[in-house]
């Protein structure tokens, strides 16, 4: 037997899988439906523990060089197993595949905001290429669900996908975040000359896809994911170029993802990424971030930023 590997399941099965929601009906699918699909489809058990291995290199004490050392290269050695197996799947869904593809694609945030987290001590990372990857893995989401909608959501994980009956009601909205999108928005309007049509248009479809999801309630976690997933995928590759306007965008969309900090692994996320954001921008550009700014906490921090 694989004592190490025995460990990592366990550790799942009692702790890691009680931090993948807030949802209590969304906890016992985590708990014991998705580790059941995980024993008939490895790419899946890989993913829950490496996802294991890192909750444990968390849950030490962060100067212990040798559980960091042993826990990541573990977490490594089942990140890579896992997706090297899982992009065959994804590119092949049928119906005796698809749960496990779905739950594999779900796993994916945390797995990725886990591992930048696990790395940002060892290693200077670049946030905003990070961030667009994690962008592009989010979607693989969305293809799974396009494919067996019907299958998944009448199966054993359908309580992750189905939709409360009240949902569909917008969560109302503050001013303050009314004003500033509607501030963002006009920023992008007519009176900016020095941005081409095409990428204006680009950028209004990603601003409307914001304000959806500040409508979301900001209690449900999985709404976090919402707007990666929805956006033009042009803006992923303004994104990569480092567009200004595009960069500024994903300054709001940190205010979103900052209701994931009570979550261990992505608890700073949002204040790493918008800082990077933050330090691309020209100085001229930064007077369209200082709402985000404010709201994540980092006014003091980057006062000072030439």
């Amino acid at each position: 037997m694989n004592l190490e590997d025995l460990e990592l399941l366990h550790h799942y099965t009692t702790k890691t899988y009680q931090t993948l929601s807030n949802n209590n009906e969304h906890e016992e699918i985590w708990k014991n439906v998705i580790p059941e699909e995980a024993i008939k489809h490895p790419f899946l058990m890989h993913g829950l523990l490496a996802l294991a291995a890192l909750h444990i290199i968390e849950c030490h004490d962060p100067d212990d060089s040798e559980i960091r050392r042993k826990y990541s290269a573990l977490a490594n050695k089942h990140q890579n197993l896992a997706l090297a197996t899982f992009r065959p799947e994804l590119n092949n869904i049928t119906p005796s595949n698809c749960h496990a593809v779905f739950a594999f694609s779900s796993l994916i945030a945390a797995l990725a905001f886990a591992f930048s987290r696990s790395e940002r001590s060892s290693q200077p990372a670049d946030h905003i290429e990070q961030a667009v990857q994690d962008f592009y893995l989010f979607r693989g989401v969305d293809k799974v669900l396009h494919a067996q909608w019907s299958r998944i959501i009448k199966g054993k994980l359908g309580a992750l996908v189905r939709r409360p009956a009240d949902s569909s009601a917008a969560y109302p909205l503050s001013k303050d975040v009314i004003d500033n999108l509607d501030y963002l928005h006009s920023c992008n309007g007519e009176s900016a000359a020095h941005i081409p049509a095409e990428e204006k248009a680009i950028y209004n479809h990603a601003i409307r896809e914001l304000r959806m999801s500040f409508e979301r309630c900001p209690s449900n976690w999985e709404g976090v994911f919402r707007w990666p997933m929805v956006v033009p995928e042009p803006y992923l590759g303004l994104l990569n170029t480092r567009k200004p306007m595009a960069l500024v965008i994903l300054g709001h969309y940190c205010v979103i993802l900052s209701r994931l900090d009570m979550c261990w692994w992505s608890e700073g996320w949002s204040q790493h990424l918008f800082e990077a954001i933050y330090k691309s921008l020209h100085p001229s550009w930064r007077t369209l971030v200082q709402w985000p700014m404010q709201m994540i906490g980092l006014s003091e921090q980057l006062a000072h930023i030439p």
